[in-house]
């Protein structure tokens, strides 16, 4: 599957997260939190120049990877809501992911453990990709619901071309700025979308 697709597929879990609040009773969706969604989706689906034809089954499974990402948005602002404490849910998202992460991979690449590059990145996202971006997450989610926290999430395509532009000397195109200025204005009305209208 391209990158890109994978990209924009990954980022319909902003799409799927209004829809599963009903589920787990926090609300039904706001024809804002669709709006902003549908508004952040073009955009993302611009940036990437995701290409929908002849969907693999490999779109399959990152489209129910998209669906686990929502769930898990869901479910922390669930926990959140009951006063779990943050330092504890994010314990346990590292606890449980652990284990699969230090069996699964040397077993689907154990020549790639052998390099100390490799555990030099490991370590880095490890803690800073992992550890530190998880507290902030289950801190901040106490704030802010699961579809605001999905619409900041699609900054990350946004991000990611900004440090290819800086590290790698890749060019911005037309596309990654109006697709880009789609995501940053779905999440700036999310802020100034007028109370009365909630």
């Amino acid at each position: 599957v391209p990158a890109a697709q994978t990209a924009f597929i990954t980022g319909t879990n902003v799409l799927i997260v209004p829809f599963l609040m009903p589920l787990f009773k926090l609300g039904r969706p706001h024809i804002k939190d669709i709006f902003l969604a549908i508004l952040c989706l073009i955009g993302l689906y611009i940036l990437t120049g995701a290409n929908l034809a002849g969907l693999q089954i490999g779109d399959i499974w990152v489209l129910a990877c998209a669906m686990c990402f929502a769930l898990s948005l869901i479910v922390v602002q669930a926990l959140s809501r009951r006063n779990v404490p943050y330092p504890l849910l994010t314990f346990y998202q590292i606890a449980f992911t652990l284990p699969f992460v230090a069996i699964g991979g040397p077993l689907a690449a154990p020549h790639v453990f052998l390099i100390s590059d490799v555990w030099i990145a490991l370590l880095f996202c490890a803690i800073f990709g992992t550890a530190v971006a998880f507290y902030f997450q289950m801190y901040a989610q106490q704030q802010i619901s699961a579809a605001k926290t999905a619409l900041i999430f699609t900054l990350e395509p946004i991000c990611a071309s900004i440090f290819a532009w800086l590290i790698n000397g890749e060019p911005i195109t037309r596309y990654v700025v109006v697709g880009g200025l789609l995501i940053l204005g779905s999440i700036i009305l999310a802020e100034l979308w007028p109370r009365r209208l909630r």
